[in-house]
């Protein structure tokens, strides 16, 4: 038939044209472009070696020019090949069939092609991660019997340590340091036998500079700083852990550098993080002068007597806001003579200005600045104030008949709500917890859905609209409980009415309530008389939970399936848009979408795509946890990623990291028995580590002779 049509109509030069650039795959424009420039590539690349370049004495072409030739050859082949059969040249389904079944698992598992490095950190780890290294590296995983071939130690080198003997393995393997085990792995080295390479690399994870910035692998390494300098009293180690341990958000990580510093032992350090460990029962300024003095910095500012004494030093560098919220805190310790509501107004002013209000400020200092506006609160028995004169001010119609107690009592509220929704730090998070709880705010317990006590109920009675039930049943006021339900069963179309709320809630409402807390605080210039309504200054400072659309969602989760109540299928776009939130709160409800609709209404991307995201890179730790419960809960976390198969209940980083811990945790309990101070950098102790290190190696060499 096609020979009749050709006999029939002989085909025009074009038309051939057009059937060959079918033939050999030129599909568009693009690609005859593609192919186009390789030709004009090896043209001029052939012209510039054979005609450019000097002539040996035969006439000939020298060795390394053909060299280079066949390589541009190979190059223009290979890519001329790949044009016109039309074959892909990126990582795609396709590109998988190239590799073996080992390889493909590994990459998707770990994300790296090759681990040379696995044997020998499998033997340095032990026998409890080979399953887990096994999994995530089934490629360059090797048996026991072959490892045991490939990592064998001489005999002459019988006096090695564990830890000298860690080092000599991982000194003959190319590093993994995109890998928490690895970075584990060199902790249980021995410092004085790590390349000064090595060293450096492991501090990189503590200045920022590191090439992973997973938190798994971040906390691994500093795990392994405390394990490697544990005892040495190592200054500049301990202050690189205190600069991390100030400014970073996941509070896991701050918690392991705290545990890292005690490993280390460098005394005034340790005991300074130990006034942030007992933040609520601090009542003495000598260990924040003892380490300040220790860096030869002026503590002139913690002989301060006077509130307003304080104030000309906010505006100094950090350190110094750090003894000015030290200080107050001394003062308005229990016992001492409260301060007079002027002066604590102008405390709460300067405060909020100066400390509370900087978006980089320092954790510490935060907490110290919140501490002592509750030590203050309870100085002025504020609770007092709270509980007895509320309903008066509720039905006031001017601001100006307030008392000055409940105006600072106002302040104090609108302080901690703010700070308790918005830190990342969870330090910070607790202390804004506790002036809400000292000046007896009447909506704290809201707070709670979106916490630890909520992420404890569910992973107690199970992911589930009936444990959100219970969650608010035990965290709420019948009486807001019930306007929360009557108002959630209001809704008619409720994704499409609380998406409306959402967006009103971020850029309308919530901004026009955060500018007015910002221009209530009180101070001695405010003028009261423009605020006349006094329902709206209580919408304000108690934020309204039964408006709030963080508080309806939940609701409707809580009574999904329930007569009265609407049952939609949620969108995965509905969902996605409450974890790209800024606010946790709706970050929370936005994962509790996902974990009591396991089953249901759920898609398998967000299972498997989205929630490993947000255990890996989520800042707040009460958003984190549950992401993680999540995982753990009805689906492995190997099947939430997609991994092909169930391995364990749980994360085996985690698992690593935990175990660590608990190792360094050993360390730091040991060294307390044995009493060990070290004031200074801790010379002593590196030069015994060297001259044991000397004698083992002596001997060594005296066998070998």
């Amino acid at each position: 038939m096609v020979a009749a049509r050709w006999s029939a109509s002989p085909p025009s030069d074009l038309d051939s044209a057009s059937a060959l650039l079918r033939t050999l795959r030129f599909r568009n424009t693009e690609t005859v472009i593609a192919y186009a420039s390789y030709v004009a590539f090896f043209v001029c690349g052939f012209v510039v070696i054979v005609f450019l370049v000097d002539e040996d004495s035969d006439g000939g072409i020298e060795a390394a020019e053909q060299d280079l030739l066949s390589i541009l050859s190979e190059v223009f082949l290979l890519h001329s090949i790949a044009t016109l059969l039309a074959l892909p040249v990126i990582d795609t389904d396709e590109t998988q069939g190239l590799l073996t079944e080992e390889e493909n698992e590994q990459k998707e598992r770990s994300g790296v092609l090759t681990a040379p490095w696995v044997p020998a950190v499998v033997e340095i780890l032990g026998e409890d991660y080979e399953a887990d290294l096994e999994f995530f590296y089934p490629a360059d995983f090797r048996p026991a019997n072959s490892r045991k071939a490939t990592n064998q130690v001489s005999d002459d080198d019988e006096l090695l340590t564990a830890k000298e003997r860690a080092s000599q393995l991982l000194a003959g393997c190319a590093p993994g340091w995109m890998s928490p085990w690895y970075v584990a792995a060199v902790g249980r080295c021995d410092l004085r036998s790590l390349s000064s390479e090595t060293l450096q690399m492991l501090s990189t994870f503590l200045t920022g500079a590191s090439p992973s910035t997973d938190r798994y692998t971040t906390a691994a390494a500093v795990l392994s700083c405390g394990s490697l300098y544990a005892s040495t009293g190592a200054r500049t180690v301990s202050h690189r852990l205190l600069v991390m341990w100030e400014a970073h958000e996941i509070s896991a990580i701050r918690a392991d550098c705290v545990l890292a510093i005690k490993a280390i032992g460098y005394e005034p350090l340790v005991r300074f993080v130990e006034v942030a460990e007992r933040i609520t029962t601090f009542d003495s300024l000598s260990p924040i002068e003892e380490f300040y003095k220790a860096r030869a910095l002026d503590t002139s500012t913690l002989q301060a007597k006077s509130l307003r004494a304080l104030y000309r030093a906010l505006s100094g560098p950090s350190h110094t806001r750090l003894m000015c919220m030290a200080v107050a805190c001394h003062m308005f310790r229990p016992g001492q003579e409260p301060p007079t509501r002027d002066e604590l107004t102008e405390y709460i002013v300067a405060v909020d200005q100066y400390v509370l209000s900087m978006p980089f400020e320092k954790h510490f200092v935060s907490e110290l600045a919140l501490e002592s506006l509750a030590r203050s609160a309870k100085l002025l028995k504020l609770d007092e104030v709270a509980e007895k004169d509320r309903e008066p001010w509720k039905s006031t119609g001017s601001l100006d008949e307030l008392f000055a107690n409940e105006r600072l009592l106002l302040n104090m509220w609108s302080i901690g709500i703010e700070l308790n929704t918005t830190s990342v730090y969870k330090q910070v998070r607790a202390q804004a917890q506790r002036l809400l709880q000292v000046t007896a705010y009447p909506y704290q317990s809201t707070f709670s859905l979106f916490g630890a006590k909520a992420t404890k109920t569910f992973a107690d009675a199970g992911l589930s609209p009936r444990a959100a039930r219970l969650v608010m049943e035990e965290n709420l006021p019948d009486g807001l409980l019930q306007q929360i339900h009557e108002r959630a069963q209001a809704l008619t179309n409720p994704e499409e009415e609380l998406e409306d709320l959402f967006q009103i809630t971020r850029s309308g409402a919530k901004g026009g309530a955060e500018e007015a807390r910002r221009l209530s605080r009180v101070n001695s210039e405010s003028d009261w008389s423009s605020i006349t309504d006094p329902l709206a200054f209580e919408d304000l400072v108690s934020l309204e939970p039964a408006e709030q659309p963080e508080f309806l969602l939940y609701a409707l989760i809580a009574n999904w399936g329930r007569r009265g109540f609407s049952s939609w299928q949620m969108s995965d776009i509905f969902i996605q848009r409450r974890l790209n939130s800024s606010d946790r709160l709706e970050r929370y409800v936005g994962l509790l979408c996902i974990g009591a609709f396991l089953e249901r209404s759920v898609s398998e991307k967000l299972r498997r795509v989205v929630l490993p995201g947000v255990v890996a890179n989520e800042l707040v730790s009460d958003v984190r946890e549950l992401a993680t419960l999540i995982l753990e809960t009805g689906y492995t976390w190997a099947c939430c990623k997609g991994r092909g198969r169930q391995l364990a209940e749980e994360d085996p980083q985690l698992r690593l990291l935990r175990q660590e811990r608990s190792r360094l945790e050993d360390m730091v309990a040991e060294r307390k028995g044995r009493g060990e101070v070290k004031d200074n950098a801790g010379s002593n102790s590196h030069r015994l580590v060297e001259k044991q290190t000397t004698i083992r190696r002596e001997a060594t060499l005296t066998r070998k002779t």
